[in-house]
């Protein structure tokens, strides 16, 4: 009726959750890392995970942690609100022993990544005595809500904690406990107060000291440098950013790949650049950082410091580049009186500052060609 006053209900579609959540919906490793990041945000010391064979269509995936847990107040007030602002109950929490840590999360999207794995999952959490069992579902399309959540049971139980747990629907997006393992350990590095379980087997976190660590002042943030051997645990070669001690994104050397030969043996190393100050501009997934103008302009800062920390390793590479080459053209070589030979060093070492990712091949066309030979011939009569 015309000017009649109406309320209209706000519908979800179908893909609403998977626009929403993002990769955690759909990325097994995402999903797992960022509930793990809930574990350390509540506090937790002790965290252990239920995890089925990769082959178990139908298998139960479990979280359990020993961290603050929650009230039914608790978790009324934090899991019924989407878009969560963690830091509303503040940027540390208190650990048994009185120390603090910093806390990752932020908008809280990691409370459903169990939805990776399920339709319908479950989180019992107790406190104070107090024990209450919530079933969290997907709503059905069109629905008046994305999700459902229903509280199921409640009781008594001593202590603290938290307990997510999911019965594994088909075969979505998975990967193996050892798979889950190594991803654990390229985004949590070694903290003596947060120990995690998979199948009652403890991960073994990276704990060898660094062969060197460097601190720069860029912009008033201070940027720390650490340079890692690899071995049997840090398997990954590249650059990581880390905010406190948790992994943005994935190692790579995209940010000086123009520089280096990633290919030879020097360049088997770990480099982590702690960026804490940056918590404010990583993607809600940490999978890397929001594009804008201040990360592009940091990070070629941060850019030009890598390379200063690598000056050894450069000198390295190419000493045994230049080293390299001459074995390989050993025979030609020969024929060049001294002078030549002293030439035909200064033209290489011209080459290999001017095109630092020339390469080994490239390098041995360069000595072998005789056009460079004939160059470099000095005429001592």
């Amino acid at each position: 009726m015309l000017g009649e006053h109406k309320t209209l209900e706000l519908k979800y579609s179908g893909n609403f959750l998977n626009k929403y959540l993002g990769k955690i919906k759909n990325d097994a490793s995402i999903a797992i890392i960022e509930m793990i990041a809930n574990c350390w945000d509540a506090a937790s010391e002790e965290v252990r995970i239920t995890w089925p064979d990769v082959g178990d269509p139908e298998g139960c995936i479990e979280i359990k942690d020993d961290g603050n847990g929650m009230t039914f107040e608790d978790f009324n007030s934090v899991w019924t609100e989407a878009s969560y602002d963690r830091t509303k109950q503040g940027l540390k929490v208190t650990l048994s022993d009185g120390t603090t840590r910093n806390v990752f999360g932020r908008q809280g999207i990691g409370r459903f990544g169990m939805f990776c794995f399920s339709d319908k999952y479950y989180v019992e959490t107790w406190r104070g005595e107090e024990t209450n069992t919530f079933e969290i579902s997907i709503g059905k399309p069109s629905s008046e809500k994305p999700f459902n959540i229903d509280h199921i049971d409640n009781g008594s139980k001593g202590g603290k904690g938290t307990r997510v747990y999911c019965k594994k629907e088909g075969m979505r997006s998975f990967l193996s406990a050892d798979g889950l393992k190594n991803k654990i350990c390229e985004k949590f590095y070694d903290n003596r107060k947060f120990r995690v379980w998979i199948n009652e087997i403890e991960v073994e976190f990276p704990t060898k000291n660094p062969m060197c660590t460097e601190e720069y002042d860029i912009d008033g943030n201070k940027i720390t440098i650490s340079r890692y051997e690899l071995d049997k645990i840090r398997k990954t070669k590249g650059i990581v950013f880390r905010i406190n001690r948790r992994v943005v994104g994935e190692p790579s050397w995209d940010l000086i790949e123009d520089e280096i030969d990633i290919r030879r043996n020097e360049f088997k190393l770990l480099l982590t650049v702690d960026v804490d100050h940056l918590k404010d501009h990583v993607n809600d997934d940490w999978t890397g950082f929001n594009e804008s103008d201040y990360i592009k302009s940091l990070m070629s800062k941060i850019r030009d410091k890598i390379l200063d920390s690598l000056t050894d390793v450069f000198h390295a590479s190419k000493r045994d580049m230049k080293k390299d080459a001459f074995k390989h053209n050993l025979t030609e070589i020969r024929k060049l009186n001294a002078q030549s030979k002293d030439k035909l060093g200064e033209v290489v070492d011209s080459l290999l500052s001017a095109y630092p990712t020339i390469g080994d091949k490239g390098l041995n066309n360069v000595v072998k060609v005789s056009q460079i030979v004939k160059i470099v011939q000095v005429d001592t009569h």
